[in-house]
C-alpha cells in the first residue's frame, strides 16, 4: 500500500510535466496559425478547443498548480477572448455597411453560438469542481464559505484545502461566464423591422452576483459590474462599484484604471453643464440689472412702478371699451 502512495507521488510530478509540454505545444500550433489565419477559421478554432483540453488535464492532475498560475484566466486570455476581439472587429466592420446586412446576421449568429459553447464549457467546469470535491453551491454554504475571510486574504495556496481551492476555481468561472452572458446581451441585432433589441442582463447578473457570494472580499465582480453601467452609461452606478472594487480586502486593481476612464467621460460632461450654469447666472444677472433699471426709470410699461397704478390703468381701459360698445 505505501509502495502505491509512494509511486503515485513519483508519477504525480511526471504527468504534470508531461501535461504542461503539451500543453505548450499546443499553445506554440496555436500561435502559427493565429498568424496565418484570423481567429474565427475552423482550423484556429480546432487549435484553441485542443488547447483548452489541455488547460483542463492540468486543472485534473494538480488543482493546487492549477489555482496558483489561474488556469481559468489563462483559458480565457489564450483560447476565448482573441476570438471574441476578432468577432467585435468584423462585426463592427459588418455594421458599417447596410449592403452586407445578411452577412452580418450571420457572423452574429456564429459569434453567439460561440459564446454560448464557452459558457456550457465553464459551467462544465464548475460541475467537475461540485462532484469531485463536494462543492455545495447552496445559500448556507456560500455563508461558511465567506464567514473566515482572513483565510482568503493573501493566503498561501499550500495553506487551502482542495475544496477551498475549488471554491476560487468556481468564483473564476462564474466571472468569466458573466463577461460572457455581457457580450451575448450586447451583440444583440435589432429585427427585421428595425426595432432596438431587448436585452436581458439577468443571466450576467446572476454569474457575477453568485462568484461574489463564493468570494465577497474580491473586487472583481464589483468591477465588471461597474463596466456594464459604464457601458450603459450610467455614471453614478459605476463609479459606485469601481470603488467597491477597491474597497474590499482584496481589491481589483484595474478598477482603478476604469475609475480613471469614467473621470474622463463625466469630466467634459460637467464642465459643460457648468459653463451653462455660469452663462445662465450672468444672462439672469444682466436681466435683474435691466428689470431694476425699467422699474426706476418707469419706461417698461404702464404701472410698472406701481401695482395700484397699473390696476387702475387697466379699469380705466375696460370702462373706456364699454362706453364705445354702447355709443356703437
Amino acid at each position: 500500500m505505501q509502495e502505491s502512495q509512494s509511486s503515485s507521488q513519483q508519477s504525480h510530478p511526471k504527468k504534470l510535466r508531461d501535461a504542461l509540454r503539451t500543453l505548450e505545444s499546443q499553445r506554440e500550433n496555436l500561435k502559427q496559425l493565429s498568424n496565418q489565419h484570423k481567429w474565427t477559421d475552423k482550423a484556429v478554432l480546432d487549435a484553441c478547443h485542443k488547447t483548452r483540453e489541455s488547460f483542463t488535464d492540468i486543472v485534473d492532475i494538480d488543482m493546487r498548480y492549477s489555482v496558483k498560475h489561474d488556469i481559468e484566466q489563462s483559458i480565457w486570455k489564450v483560447t476565448i477572448y482573441p476570438i471574441i476581439t476578432q468577432f467585435r472587429q468584423l462585426i463592427s466592420e459588418k455594421s458599417s455597411s447596410n449592403k452586407q446586412r445578411k452577412w452580418l446576421n450571420l457572423l452574429t449568429n456564429d459569434f453567439m453560438t460561440f459564446l454560448s459553447e464557452c459558457i456550457s464549457f465553464y459551467q462544465s467546469r464548475v460541475t467537475y469542481y461540485q462532484k469531485r470535491f463536494n462543492v455545495k453551491l447552496t445559500i448556507a454554504e456560500f455563508v461558511k464559505y465567506s464567514s473566515n475571510h482572513v483565510l482568503w486574504v493573501n493566503s498561501n495556496y499550500h495553506e487551502l484545502s482542495e475544496e477551498q481551492l475549488a471554491i476560487l476555481s468556481c468564483h473564476r468561472c462564474y466571472i468569466c461566464m458573466g463577461d460572457l452572458a455581457r457580450y451575448k446581451e450586447q451583440y444583440l441585432l435589432p429585427d427585421n423591422w428595425g426595432n432596438p433589441p431587448q436585452r436581458n442582463w439577468c443571466q450576467m447578473e446572476l454569474f457575477y452576483h453568485k462568484a461574489l457570494k463564493m468570494l465577497p472580499i474580491n473586487g472583481h465582480p464589483h468591477n465588471q459590474f461597474g463596466v456594464l453601467a459604464l457601458d450603459l452609461g450610467q455614471h453614478v452606478n459605476a463609479m459606485y462599484y469601481f470603488c467597491r472594487a477597491l474597497a474590499v480586502p482584496q481589491p481589483f486593481v484595474n478598477a482603478q484604471c476604469n475609475l480613471s476612464r469614467l473621470f474622463d467621460t463625466i469630466t467634459p460632461i460637467f464642465s459643460g453643464i457648468f459653463q451653462n450654469v455660469s452663462q445662465i447666472e450672468s444672462a439672469l444677472a444682466v436681466s435683474r440689472d435691466n428689470f431694476k433699471n425699467r422699474w426706476r426709470s418707469g419706461k417698461s410699461g404702464v404701472g410698472l412702478r406701481n401695482p395700484k397704478e397699473n390696476r387702475n390703468q387697466r379699469n380705466k381701459d375696460r370702462a373706456y371699451q364699454y362706453q364705445n360698445q354702447y355709443q356703437n
